[in-house]
């Protein structure tokens, strides 16, 4: 590429910049009900993660998107899980946050990768129950239906975390879970 056509790409690339108006920051606020499986990764499971049978719980989290001058948006996002009893257990995630946020289509996809901690009951052959918590790396993915600027719907989220499979035995989780998000009012609307 010759210097004179490099400087016009970057002089109209500065322009769409300086010009463009950008989307304002947001935070919003969710809670899903979800069906979660918590279990065990480490070099005792050469087969992968195992996971204990699925169990209902909830997920409440929040997410910060970034003031952006595209559809394509950066975030944080953290979150809380928490399912009951022996096949439960509890998560405490953060991740950068990923999304797309079309104009005028109400589907609104995004994707998560972070880590945080998973905790959950452990019995071993005659020993007592104790307590595995561990840190995990965290994976997800997730559709929004956008209702109006205050509201979506939250179709699917799918958040695996995992401890990974070398050295001692690391909590784990995966979830399927569905609800609303609350999206606190921005400065300046045209966000949704």
């Amino acid at each position: 590429m010759s210097a004179r056509r490099f400087l016009s790409v970057t002089l109209v690339l500065f322009a769409l910049l300086v010009f463009a108006r950008a989307t304002p920051a947001q935070t919003s606020f969710y809670a899903t009900g979800t069906s979660a499986a918590f279990g065990f990764s480490g070099q005792s499971y050469t087969n992968g993660t195992e996971l204990k049978p699925r169990t209902s719980g909830f997920i409440a989290g929040a997410f910060y998107t970034l003031p952006s001058f595209t559809r394509f948006k950066a975030g944080l996002d953290g979150r809380y899980t928490f399912a009951p009893g022996y096949n439960g257990g509890k998560a405490y995630t953060a991740a950068i946050r990923m999304s797309f946020v079309p104009d005028h289509f109400l589907l609104r996809p995004y994707g998560e990768f972070g880590g945080g901690m998973v905790s959950t009951q452990f019995r071993q052959a005659g020993q007592p129950i104790t307590q595995l918590t561990s840190g995990v790396v965290q994976f997800g993915a997730g559709l929004d239906i956008h209702i109006n600027h205050l509201f979506d719907l939250r179709a699917l989220d799918y958040q695996y975390d995992t401890g990974g499979r070398a050295g001692v035995t690391h909590a784990a989780m995966q979830s399927i879970s569905a609800g609303f998000v609350f999206h606190f009012p921005a400065r300046n609307p045209t966000y949704r």
